[in-house]
């Protein structure tokens, strides 16, 4: 899979040929948001993070207490 990534990127021309941090090469970030401008790609997430809802551990806590006082497991 890590093959199919870097041809992909290398279809794209946003690799540069720079050895740093052990890499033969980076990606330019500059050249990601001109292929995505030029290509017509949203850079936004498709995924609206405000549609999910956000459960806190007490009420998952409340509800498991609530499950076993229906089994009869809790007096």
């Amino acid at each position: 899979m890590q093959d199919d990534i870097i041809t992909t990127l290398q279809a794209m021309q946003v690799l540069d040929q720079k050895k740093r941090g052990g890499a033969d090469a980076v990606i330019n970030k500059a050249k990601v948001r001109a292929w995505a401008e030029a290509h017509k790609v949203d850079l936004h997430p498709p995924v609206d993070i405000g549609g999910f809802v956000q459960v806190e551990e007490e009420d998952e806590q409340q509800q498991e207490l609530e499950e076993k006082e229906e089994e009869g497991e809790v007096e």
